[in-house]
Parts: C-alpha cells; sequence; structure tokens
C-alpha cells in the first residue's frame, strides 16, 4: 500500500525543492530521485 505526492503543475521549482531538501534531510531514502540514479 503506497501513497503518493503530485504537485500542482502551478508550484513553483523553488518550493518543490525546498519540500524535497526538507524530507531527504529527516532520515527518507531520495535515491530514486538524485540524477543519473
Amino acid at each position: 500500500n503506497n501513497t503518493w505526492c503530485i504537485a500542482r503543475p502551478s508550484t513553483e521549482e523553488t518550493v518543490l525543492q525546498n519540500n524535497i531538501d526538507f524530507a531527504c534531510s529527516n532520515g527518507v531514502d531520495c535515491s530514486v530521485l538524485a540524477p543519473g540514479q
């Protein structure tokens, strides 16, 4: 059972990046988001 979150198309890129940075700095494995992975 997985939960997915999809951002609104109008969301600014900096807001998206800030959210990714926050989540990945709190123990979440974000390796699937890393470029070249």
